[in-house]
């Protein structure tokens, strides 16, 4: 009989700084105020336009598409212009790809 797998759970960023705080012996507040400002940060790096690195992890930057016109199946063949965006990506960096 196959054993069922356990579906992994989510590590949440209250989790995170749950399990941080005790690791450190630290305030939990204290902890999710600094993990707070650390993602502000990335987001605000990443808006600018700077390529946030964060080594052993990965690197957060914006890829630019181009503006395109391509051909919607749901509108019967039409050709339809698609605009230029920004999106945020993420990057692994190889050790953490390694896992």
């Amino acid at each position: 009989m196959a054993t069922k797998t356990k579906k992994p759970t989510n590590l949440t960023l209250t989790k995170l700084a749950v399990e941080v705080a005790s690791r450190l012996q630290m305030p939990q507040a204290r902890v999710k105020a600094v993990l707070a400002e650390l993602v502000a940060q990335i987001h605000e790096g990443v808006r600018a336009g700077h390529k946030v690195t964060l080594t052993g992890l990965g690197s957060f930057v914006i890829r630019v598409t181009k503006a395109r016109t391509m051909k919607s199946a749901l509108l019967g063949g039409k050709t339809v212009k698609v605009p230029a965006k920004r999106k945020p990506t993420f990057r692994p960096a190889a050790a953490f790809k390694q896992l």
